[in-house]
């Protein structure tokens, strides 16, 4: 026969096995939950560093292509109104404006 202390004791020990199983369930839980949000946030850096570096070798031909000489010139006489020395620069006035080109419409109430 078992005595009732040993029953007791049993019956604690099977309580507090349970509690510690539930607690590092737990604990499995919440590291299991944050390594997939560390990987998921990883998954999104990377194609945002590969997103950044597309654009950063697009930037770079741009540079490249804005430093020869035939682009500055195009930009200085296109962005600027530059003109060569010697060229003869033609404006042309009366042209109408896409704001004066606009036509009211007519509202009846």
């Amino acid at each position: 026969m078992s005595s009732p202390i040993g029953a007791a004791f049993r019956r604690l020990a099977v309580v507090a096995i349970i509690g510690i199983l539930v607690l590092v369930g737990i604990s499995f839980a919440r590291v299991s939950l944050a390594s997939y949000q560390l990987n998921v946030q990883k998954s999104t850096l990377q194609r945002q560093v590969a997103d950044l570096k597309t654009q950063n070798a697009q930037l770079q031909a741009q540079v490249a292509s804005l430093q020869t000489d035939a682009e500055m010139e195009r930009l200085a006489r296109q962005e600027l109104g530059w003109t060569r020395p010697g060229d003869t620069e033609v404006v042309v006035l009366g042209l109408p404006t896409a704001t004066a080109t606009a036509t009211p419409t007519d509202r009846t109430h």
